[in-house]
């Protein structure tokens, strides 16, 4: 069946390329079979039960949509290892129509395992069935497919000045200090911000955007919906590809390392400093 044949309610804010996205959507179709489930791929879910867990998510233009009961979405599978909020991940090798996923993130990721702290609502995740994967051209869609827009800057601008920001663990005020420290740039400079590993979300470009930054990047960018459960050999590439993007769109460059420290790919990240000038925040 095709995807056009259903009322959306949401297409959340892992779909970054959304004018790409509009190109392809007449010709989506939606695989209801049973298909491996991996991070990034996109997904038709129908809410069956939003009276806990979040109960709303960020659409492609950074607005939450509140979510009710026979809603139809369109978002991205995901891991995420949140010690202050949701953990969940993906577990079963397969998944099928009619399986109940997890929401893991206000951005919508959403997995088939998840474990909530009693303090957020209820402690239970909001929960969706699975509809079916998203095909095109005969295969599934994954956000790499769609959101990658830098794949012609190869080139490091050595001549920028890199900052790094560390937090001891998610929820800690690390996205309001890169905006308040992005306020302060020099008369003539241009400044960017990324944030390189944790849970993505539009609405922290945003913000880094309204904060004086004049360039704005995150791994979803590059086709991550986040960073957990990522080789560190994938932590080490998006690292790189980040930092080489934002050299060349900025004098100042000044990364978010989001998340949790060690679950999210902190560490590698803190390794990769050795390989550039950087200063370190934490």
């Amino acid at each position: 069946m095709e995807l056009n044949k259903y009322k959306i309610a949401a297409f959340t804010s892992c779909i970054r390329n959304i004018s790409f996205f509009k190109t392809i959507y007449e010709d989506i179709k939606i695989k209801d079979k049973s298909n491996k489930a991996q991070s990034g791929d996109l997904v038709l879910l129908r809410i069956t039960d939003c009276n806990s867990g979040y109960g709303i998510v960020e659409d492609y233009s950074a607005e939450n949509v509140k979510l009710n009961k026979g809603d139809y979405i369109v978002t991205t599978l995901g891991n995420r290892f949140s010690g202050t909020n949701v953990y969940g991940e993906l577990l079963k090798s397969k998944i099928s129509k009619g399986d109940l996923l997890f929401q893991l993130s206000i951005s919508g990721i959403y997995g088939n395992y998840a474990f909530v702290e009693n303090f957020h609502n209820n402690g239970k995740a909001t929960e969706a069935e699975l509809i079916g994967f998203l095909e095109y051209n005969q295969k599934v869609l994954n956000i790499k497919d769609i959101n990658n827009l830098f794949n012609n800057i190869t080139k490091r601008n050595n001549h920028s000045i890199n900052i790094f920001v560390f937090g001891t663990s998610a929820e800690v005020g690390k996205t309001t200090f890169v905006c308040n420290l992005a306020k302060t740039k020099p008369n003539n400079s241009k400044i960017s911000c990324a944030k390189v590993c944790g849970t993505g979300r539009l609405k922290d470009k945003n913000n880094y955007l309204k904060s004086n930054c004049n360039f704005a990047i995150d791994y979803v960018d590059l086709g991550y919906p986040t960073t957990y459960k990522q080789s560190v050999e994938t932590i080490k590439n998006i690292i790189k590809n980040i930092e080489i993007i934002s050299s060349n769109n900025a004098d100042y460059c000044i990364y978010e390392v989001g998340g949790d420290m060690l679950e999210g790919g902190a560490d590698t990240i803190l390794e990769f400093t050795k390989s550039i000038n950087a200063y370190i925040f934490i």
